[in-house]
C-alpha cells in the first residue's frame, strides 16, 4: 500500500530530458529509419510518455492542494499500460536487428505477442485491472494479487531478448553489448520498483540504458552516405555479417553506373548528387519492408533483399533495368543512365561476407555490356578447381601442347616471328583458355611446375 507523499521526482524529470534529447535526435533521422530503428524509435516515445505521466501523478500526490483525483487515476493507469509495453518493444527490436524475424512464421510471432495482448486486455478491462492494482480517492495505491504479472510478463520478454543475444550473437554489431547492458538494467530497474517504490528510478535507469543503444547501435553518422542516403560500405560489411550467420534465404542486387566523374564534370556534382538520391529513393521503394539500400562505393548500389526467392529477385531486376531505360529527371540533368545489374543469391551463390562485399564493391565492367548479370562465385570456384586439377594431370602426364601464332609485318607483309601458345586439354572441360585459369595465367603459381618439353 503507498499513500500520498515522499515520492522522489527527480529521476523522471531526468529521464524526460534524456528522452526528449533521443526523441528529437530520432526526429530527425525518421525518414531513413529501418524497420528495427522504427522501433527504436517507439521505445524512446513510451518512455517520454511514461515518465511525463509518472511526473504528473507524483507532483499530485505529492502536494495535496493540486490532487485531482480523476487525472492522477488517469495517469497512473495510462503509465502502467505504456511503461509495460517497453520490454516487448525492446524484445521485437532486438529480434529486427539479428533479423531474427525472417526465421519466424506469423503464428510464431504471434505467439511471441500474447503476454503482451494479455496484460493489455487485463489492464483496459475495469474487471481485471482491479486485480493488478487500486487507486483510491484519498490517493491510496494497493498493489492487488494479480501486480506481480507486469514482473512475469516483463521477464519473459527480457528471457526472450537474453537468448536471442546468445543465440544470435554472431549475428549482432561489436558494440551490440549495449542491448545486454538495457537488459540487466531493466532488470535491475524492476528490482528498484519491487523494493524502493517512493524512488522511482524505474525509468530513468532505462532511458539511460536507451541512450547507450542510441549512441552505439542507432547512431547513423557510420552508416549512412550523405550523398545518396543510402548506407555506407560500413554498414554493408556489418549486413553482411548477419546473412552468413543466419539460415535465411536472400537475394542480392548491385548496380554498377558507368563514368559517374564524367557525368560530374558535364553536369556538376549538385545535378549528379540530387540523380544518386533519386536512384536510392526509388531503390529503397523498389525492396520494400523487405530490402535495405546501400551505396558502398562511387557508382555502385546493392539492394539486399530478405527472405526473396530467386524468382522474385530476378523479377525484380527486370523491373528496375526497365526502369533505367527511362529518363531520369532531376534539376540540372534529364537523361538515360546505362546501368549494369549483378544478381545473385545468399548464401548459395557466394561464399562468404567478404565475397558479397567484392560483389557490391565491384565496378562497372564495360565489356559485358549492361544486361542482368546472374554471379554464381560458388559455381565459379568450383570451375577454377576443376581447371586447376586438368592443368595438374596434364603437367604429370605430360599432355600440356604447343601452338604457333604467327607474327606477320604488316607493312611487308614478312613473317617475322611467332608466339607459343601452351594449350591443355581436358575431356570432360575441353580445350582450357587462359581466361578460365584462376588468377592471372602469368602469375598462377602452377606456371612455374609445367615441364620444360613443351617448349
Amino acid at each position: 500500500m503507498l499513500q500520498q507523499g515522499n515520492y522522489n521526482i527527480y529521476f523522471d524529470i531526468a529521464s524526460i530530458v534524456v528522452m526528449l534529447f533521443l526523441l528529437f535526435a530520432c526526429i530527425g533521422l525518421k525518414d531513413r529509419r529501418q524497420s528495427e530503428g522504427k522501433y527504436f524509435y517507439l521505445i524512446i516515445i513510451f518512455l517520454t510518455i511514461s515518465a511525463a505521466l509518472d511526473l504528473i501523478h507524483m507532483v499530485m500526490r505529492n502536494d495535496p492542494s493540486l490532487f485531482v483525483y480523476p487525472v492522477v487515476s488517469a495517469a497512473i493507469h495510462i503509465s502502467h499500460i505504456v511503461h509495460n509495453t517497453v520490454a516487448f518493444l525492446y524484445a521485437i527490436y532486438l529480434i529486427r536487428v539479428t533479423k531474427t524475424n525472417y526465421l519466424l512464421s506469423w503464428f510464431q510471432q504471434f505467439i511471441l505477442a500474447i503476454p503482451e495482448i494479455i496484460l493489455i486486455v487485463v489492464s483496459v478491462v475495469p474487471s481485471l485491472q482491479k486485480m493488478l492494482y487500486t487507486f483510491t480517492r484519498d490517493g491510496v495505491y494497493t498493489r492487488e494479487p494479480l501486480y506481480p504479472l507486469y514482473y512475469v510478463i516483463s521477464a519473459f520478454y527480457f528471457f526472450i531478448m537474453f537468448m536471442v543475444l546468445v543465440k544470435y550473437r554472431r549475428s549482432l554489431p561489436e558494440n551490440a553489448v549495449y542491448i545486454g547492458i538495457f537488459c540487466v538494467g531493466s532488470v535491475i530497474s524492476v528490482v528498484f520498483a519491487a523494493f524502493f517504490p517512493y524512488l522511482r528510478a524505474t525509468i530513468f535507469i532505462q532511458s539511460i540504458c536507451a541512450l547507450g543503444v542510441f549512441i552505439t547501435i542507432e547512431n547513423e553518422s557510420t552508416i549512412y552516405d550523405r550523398e545518396s542516403g543510402a548506407l555506407t560500405s560500413y554498414a554493408l560489411s556489418k549486413e553482411a555479417r548477419v546473412l552468413y550467420s543466419e539460415p535465411f534465404h536472400s537475394f542480392v542486387l548491385s548496380l554498377k553506373l558507368p563514368d559517374i566523374d564524367t557525368y560530374i564534370s558535364i553536369f556538376g556534382i549538385k545535378s549528379v548528387t540530387e540523380l544518386i538520391r533519386g536512384i536510392s529513393s526509388y531503390l529503397s521503394l523498389c525492396g520494400g519492408k523487405n530490402g535495405r539500400v546501400f551505396y558502398p562505393t562511387k557508382g555502385s548500389f546493392a539492394l539486399i533483399m530478405y527472405n526473396t526467392s530467386n524468382e522474385e529477385g530476378l523479377k525484380k531486376a527486370e523491373e528496375i533495368r526497365e526502369r533505367f531505360n527511362k529518363k531520369w529527371d532531376v534539376p540540372g540533368l534529364n537523361l538515360m543512365i546505362p546501368v549494369q545489374i549483378w544478381a545473385t543469391d545468399v548464401p548459395k551463390r557466394i561464399n562468404s561476407a567478404e565475397q558479397l562485399e567484392t560483389f557490391c564493391m565491384a565496378p562497372y565492367d564495360s565489356n559485358a555490356g549492361n544486361p542482368i548479370i546472374v554471379v554464381d562465385t560458388v559455381d565459379r570456384e568450383k570451375r577454377y578447381k576443376e581447371v586447376e586439377e586438368a592443368i595438374k594431370s596434364n603437367i604429370r602426364g605430360k599432355l600440356l601442347k604447343v601452338y604457333y601464332q604467327p607474327i606477320v609485318d604488316t607493312e611487308t607483309g614478312e613473317l617475322r616471328s611467332a608466339e607459343a601458345l601452351v594449350r591443355c586439354t581436358d575431356e570432360k572441360l575441353g580445350v582450357l583458355l587462359q581466361q578460365s585459369v584462376k588468377p592471372d595465367p602469368l602469375r598462377h603459381p602452377l606456371r612455374s611446375k609445367q615441364p620444360r618439353n613443351p617448349f
